[in-house]
């Protein structure tokens, strides 16, 4: 079966000024998957903090 992305170490890799090809070989990951994972995470973080701005709009609104 396909193995899951760590992303919690390519992140502490990438935090702690590796590059993205030295992430992928310390990973035995392909460059892109690594570009990928990122990618996704960084993408996901910005829908999560999006729509907590949201949540906590409409509950301050039903507070009134």
């Amino acid at each position: 079966g396909r193995k899951g992305v760590d992303i919690g170490k390519i992140l502490a890799l990438k935090k702690a000024g590796w590059s993205i090809p030295k992430i992928a070989d310390e990973m035995s990951m392909k460059e892109g998957s690594v570009r990928t994972a990122i990618y996704r995470y960084e993408k996901r973080m910005e829908r999560e903090k999006e729509d907590a701005v949201k949540n906590g709009k409409a509950a301050e609104e039903a507070a009134g």
